[in-house]
């Protein structure tokens, strides 16, 4: 027996988790919505990479809200229907490099997207699905004076994987906004294998899945979701987890 899915509301959601708007022109969904009272055939999905589609794309996407779908909609950008039709009819595949130096630290990422050129504005649009990783943070471990990271370094350097697994003899570690004491994220050894977890969902670095009772809430790229159709942006979670050393 299938799950019914009020197929509206689920798509407001999964907008909303990319944004809500064209990421190239900018058309909001919120905008069609109180112009027109409805944004149906306004927007679609689009793969910067198109290999990267599942077979079962079609299906998947209209199935209740799940980990797999969200795995699937992180490979896309939201655009309304004719800024897609012109990244397809253009076919401009492209890759950009992002250099950061902050005093002798330097961070490096290279995205893949996809391009839109204006002929008569002369600029040439560069589209990713890929979160901007090389954003300079504070990280305090245990007592020690706090030094400068990147996203890059706490991400894909695997600094927080491999940090979790030891703190157990680090204690605690903290990681503050680069421009302020606003602490983004904490985390604290409780007992034994149990870590707490305390981070704004502004910090984009963990992905979670967390049950409570009959409740499922994800929580990825700074963003919060539950099968209710809610989508939140702002707010603190706080969890414990349990360290498998492996």
């Amino acid at each position: 027996m299938g799950v019914c899915v009020n197929l509206d509301l689920h798509r407001r959601q999964l907008y909303r988790y990319k944004g809500d708007q064209c990421a190239h022109c900018g058309l909001q969904v919120q905008e069609m919505i109180k112009r027109y009272g409805t944004f149906n055939r306004m927007f679609e999905l689009n793969h910067v990479e198109p290999d990267k589609k599942r077979p079962d794309y079609d299906k998947l996407i209209r199935r209740v809200i799940s980990t797999e779908q969200l795995d699937e909609l992180d490979k896309c950008i939201l655009l309304c229907t004719q800024c897609h039709r012109i990244v397809h009819a253009q076919d401009v595949p492209a890759e950009l490099e992002i250099t950061v130096n902050i005093g002798l630290k330097k961070a490096v990422q290279r995205l893949k997207g996809q391009m839109i050129i204006d002929a008569c504005e002369r600029k040439a649009y560069f589209l990713t699905n890929e979160r901007i990783l090389v954003i300079p943070y504070r990280v305090k471990v245990g007592e020690r004076r706090p030094c400068t990271m990147f996203g890059t370094d706490l991400e894909k350097g695997g600094f927080l994987i491999n940090g979790l697994k030891k703190l157990e003899q680090l204690k605690s570690i903290t990681v503050f906004a680069w421009n302020s004491k606003t602490v983004l994220m904490r985390a604290e050894h409780m007992y034994r294998d149990i870590v707490r977890i305390q981070h704004d969902l502004k910090f984009p670095i963990f992905t979670a899945e967390l049950r409570a009772s009959q409740e499922t809430i994800w929580i990825r790229n700074g963003i919060a979701l539950t099968k209710a159709g809610e989508v939140s942006h702002n707010g603190t979670v706080k969890y414990d987890v349990k360290i498998i050393n492996t």
